[in-house]
């Protein structure tokens, strides 16, 4: 069976892990009651209509006849809890009914749950919150990753940074007023203009999702009905989640109100759910929901992915997560690898499944992180030598394949690669090239697009190989070798060019160089070869050139697209920046 909301649980989900962290929360009194207790004899946190009846009978106390009026609430209708502690207000005073609330809630008798750091611990761009108690604010204690700013009152909110906890309606730890009566709500726009102002661009900026709030909730319908009134046609829709309970009478009235309701009472599993659990599987499962919606982290390539969330119990399935590709786990070496099929030579995995899928992960750093870097070049290092010795055993193809992934690992760490593997790499390409043409001058038009892309990686690591050894006949030959692949895409002639400019360089040849700059045209390319040019018109001396062409390309790559799978725009920003 599925969930009829599931698609607006993905919204809220799949905009709070994108890259920009475009989700805020608000989390309404119902929340503390997942807050442990300090002490045995705590109880629990009292929600509106308790809060009300305790009110209702100190304010109209016991008859002489000992017969105890009954609260005039409406328990499905708790507005009139703001009623009586205006009541409560205007009879004993702001003060009374401060310590009233403090003696209720006793906030120092209970300490944040599980719960309340799992909140904290997802990517809200920030946390708004209409409870007076304490228990977010300690919560951060526990969440040292997520460094949020805790905001009281209106004049720290330009002092304060995302992500940020904001109190909207005061709080118990001596920041007052509290607002809680008629009258605060009836003038809270005007006397707190700044958090209303402040919630107002959180709805219209981010996806705005309402938690710990029951459809009655006294904030949750001030807040959805301030929305509707100030905000108008041009309101985005925020979203309540929980076990809600509507009829669909009522899910069609909150609509109006571009409030949409993430009800579980309507979950697959929820009628086998205990009466008095309702709420806190209800919490669990949009916990779970959120949770499952973090992508793997590309600063971690080539590690694999680490289970981010945990397996839900029956009770709570289905609990859809985000999947995304991740790399496989590497063997460190020959001797501590193990194939998955058993028997299976686990050279032969690592080569045709591991690395290319790894490979094919690369989150485009123009350099890689020194850490990933030494990781890298260590594993290669310790598989080198058996895959050197099994390519006797491969075919011709198999042999590209091979010689393929340890020539971008060596690229990748800026590791030369070795006389053994420039040799073997050398003998593949003239074998391919006989094979396919008999003829190393004829194009390798024949050659299959996967092989021919191989060759073509493999002959560029040559090249540069050559060039690194400073054997100038190599070098040209090589160059000419690879010119048969200049059609493939224009990375090729930037990468052939980028070649020659550098030989000319270390040659000394300022006069060729200089040439083959005025040649080399990086206009409508990938940045990265603007900014090697840019970095040779610098070493050239021609120092306006270069930063001409530096901000050129700066400006081109802060036009490329957010891409939460790639850093190949950071990366290029960042290099051309220093």
């Amino acid at each position: 069976m599925s969930f009829p909301d599931q698609k607006y649980m993905n919204h809220v989900r799949d905009a709070l892990w994108s890259r920009a962290g475009h989700a805020s929360v608000m989390i309404g009194s119902g929340f503390s009651k997942y807050a442990q207790p300090a002490r045995p004899d705590a109880g629990e946190l009292p929600l509106w209509n308790e809060l009300a009846s305790a009110m209702f009978r100190k304010i109209h106390p016991q008859t002489s006849s000992g017969c105890q009026q009954s609260a005039p609430i409406n328990s499905s209708d708790p507005r009139g809890a703001l009623g009586l502690a205006q009541e409560y207000k205007d009879c004993f005073g702001r003060r009374s009914l401060h310590l009233f609330l403090q003696q209720q809630i006793r906030d120092g008798d209970f300490n944040p749950g599980e719960f309340h750091r799992r909140m904290l611990k997802l990517p809200w761009r920030d946390v708004f919150t209409t409870n007076w108690d304490t228990l977010l604010e300690r919560t951060c204690l526990s969440v040292p990753e997520r460094p949020y700013s805790v905001v009281h009152n209106k004049d720290e909110i330009p002092l304060s940074a995302q992500p940020r906890i904001i109190k909207l309606h005061g709080s118990l730890d001596g920041h007052y007023p509290l607002i809680v009566a008629e009258e605060d709500y009836c003038t809270y726009p005007q006397r707190h203009a700044p958090f209303v102002n402040t919630v107002q661009q959180a709805m219209m900026e981010t996806v705005f999702c309402l938690i710990g709030f029951s459809g009655n909730d006294p904030n949750f319908l001030e807040w959805s009905t301030w929305v509707q009134n100030n905000l108008g046609e041009s309101a985005p829709r925020i979203y309540v989640a929980g076990w809600l309970n509507f009829t669909a009478n009522e899910r069609d009235r909150f609509q109006t109100r571009n409030v949409i309701a993430i009800d579980l009472a309507h979950h697959p599993e929820a009628g086998r759910w205990p009466d008095h659990l309702g709420h806190q599987y209800a919490t669990d499962w949009i916990l779970r929901s959120l949770e499952g919606g973090q992508p793997y982290d590309v600063a971690d390539w080539p590690a694999p992915a680490t289970q981010s969330h945990r397996d839900p119990p029956p009770h709570l399935k289905p609990v859809e997560v985000v999947t995304s590709d991740s790399p496989l786990e590497e063997p460190w070496s020959p001797h501590t690898s193990v194939g998955s099929q058993g028997d299976e030579d686990p050279t032969h995995e690592l080569l045709t499944t591991i690395w290319p899928t790894n490979r094919s992960l690369y989150p485009g750093w123009l350099v890689a992180p020194l850490e990933v870097r030494g990781s890298l070049i260590s594993r290669t290092r310790a598989w080198e030598s058996s895959i050197l010795r099994a390519l006797d055993n491969l075919s011709l193809a198999e042999r590209v394949y091979a010689i393929r992934e340890l020539a971008w690992r060596h690229e990748i760490t800026l590791e030369p690669i070795s006389s053994e593997l420039e040799s073997a790499a050398q003998d593949a390409m003239a074998h391919m090239i006989d094979v396919q043409t008999n003829d190393t001058s004829v194009e390798l038009h024949q050659v299959s697009p996967d092989i021919r892309e191989a060759c073509r990686e493999i002959l560029l690591t040559l090249v540069t190989v050559a060039r690194l050894r400073f054997d100038e006949d190599t070098f040209t030959r090589r160059i000419e070798t690879a010119m048969h692949f200049l059609d493939d895409n224009a990375d090729v002639s930037h990468r052939i060019h980028h070649e020659r400019c550098l030989w000319s360089a270390w040659s000394l040849d300022f006069e060729a160089l200089a040439e083959l700059l005025a040649d080399w045209k990086t206009e409508n390319c990938d940045p990265m070869w603007t900014l090697r040019k840019a970095a040779l018109l610098d070493e050239a001396g021609r120092d306006e050139e270069a930063t001409k062409l530096t901000e050129q390309a700066v400006a081109d790559i802060r036009r490329f697209p957010i891409d939460d799978r790639s850093v190949a725009g950071p990366s290029r920003e960042g290099w051309a920046m220093w």
